[in-house]
């Protein structure tokens, strides 16, 4: 519950970022407590492991994993091409540039607590790439 909170309240906030700057600051804050919260934590496991047995789970951890992060990145991708801040491509396909490496590397991380620390450091240069590639401010 306290992961679905937060995912809503930060997609309530798309027109916060202004630059690429607030991109990264915004995204590892919820990278933050995505990968330090032990409730989200367990939940990302216990999908992926059902995910296989009962297709609840498939479709919760698809929106969980893909879904969520790619609407909201969409939304904002949206605002920040409206306002001239990123390269005027697809906001759903900069979404899913953006999003999906993050996803991958979080489930390493959850696959092996030691892997935390690395996950993020290889997320934070993932931003850095995709803000070079394509923020124009």
């Amino acid at each position: 519950e306290a992961y679905k909170g937060n995912m809503n309240r930060i997609a309530s906030t798309p027109r916060a970022i202004r630059s690429g700057k607030d991109l990264k600051e915004h995204s590892l804050g919820l990278l933050s407590f995505t990968l330090n919260n032990e409730q989200a934590v367990q939940m990302r496991r216990l999908l992926t492991i059902e995910q296989f047995r009962n297709e609840k789970f498939a479709k919760l951890a698809t929106k969980y994993s893909i879904e969520n992060m790619v609407g909201l990145y969409t939304g904002i991708f949206k605002e920040m091409i409206k306002d001239g801040l990123v390269k005027d491509y697809d906001p759903e396909t900069l979404a899913i540039t953006f999003a999906l490496p993050i996803s991958e590397y979080i489930a390493l991380s959850d696959r092996d607590a030691n892997n935390k620390e690395d996950a993020m450091k290889k997320i934070e240069n993932h931003i850095d790439f995709f803000i070079k590639t394509f923020c124009l401010a």
